[in-house]
């Protein structure tokens, strides 16, 4: 498996072996060990042709813009988008496929989708406010009785999706414990 992603790190004109004081001295050990343990295997698993690469590039980077106006668009949903850009990634580029995961916005949603762990209480709460307001300020506005229809039962499958999904409790990281704090003490002299 890291022989397959140094050889697609370190491509040349010919591929070095794995292994090789050029491959090694071009990527390092460290850093093919972190894109090993990232990209999906299908990422390194066939190779993608040139022609291809800068096509799932731009699918990619559409998906996530579509993806970014799903988080405020309520029809519009987030995170089959934001899967397709990291499918297009995985498959055209490494250093795309990182910056999404590691995107302080939406990283850490979509590797815990992805992981199967599913969505923390605090954004489920926000997700269903936010769609319920969204949405049942649409219905109001909307004269067709068909539309509010299609409306209500697009918030009610949305809403019974996000309650069935997992959820999972963040385990809030444990300060190590600092010098003893002065109390706090009113010297004033007003008596």
């Amino acid at each position: 498996m890291v022989a397959a992603v140094y050889q697609s790190i370190c491509r040349r004109a010919t591929p070095p072996a794995p292994g090789t004081e050029r491959c090694r001295a071009r990527c390092g050990r460290a850093r093919a060990g972190r894109l090993a343990a990232l990209l999906p295997r299908s990422a390194y698993a066939s190779p993608v042709h040139p022609l291809v690469k800068p096509l799932l590039i731009v699918a990619g980077t559409v998906s996530v813009g579509i993806g970014i106006l799903g988080i405020f668009l309520p029809l519009l949903p987030t995170t089959p988008f934001l899967l397709l850009a990291a499918a297009c990634y995985a498959r055209s580029s490494p250093r795309l496929y990182r910056w999404l995961h590691e995107n302080r916005w939406f990283g850490e949603y979509l590797t815990n989708y992805r992981a199967g762990r599913g969505l923390p209480v605090r954004g489920k709460i926000i997700t269903l406010a936010i769609l319920w307001v969204a949405i049942g300020l649409s219905i109001i506005l909307v004269e067709h009785l068909a539309l509010r229809l299609l409306l209500a039962a697009i918030v009610v499958g949305v809403t019974v999706h996000l309650l069935r999904m997992k959820t999972f409790t963040e385990v809030p990281v444990q300060q190590e414990p600092g010098p003893p704090q002065a109390p706090d003490v009113d010297y004033s002299t007003n008596s």
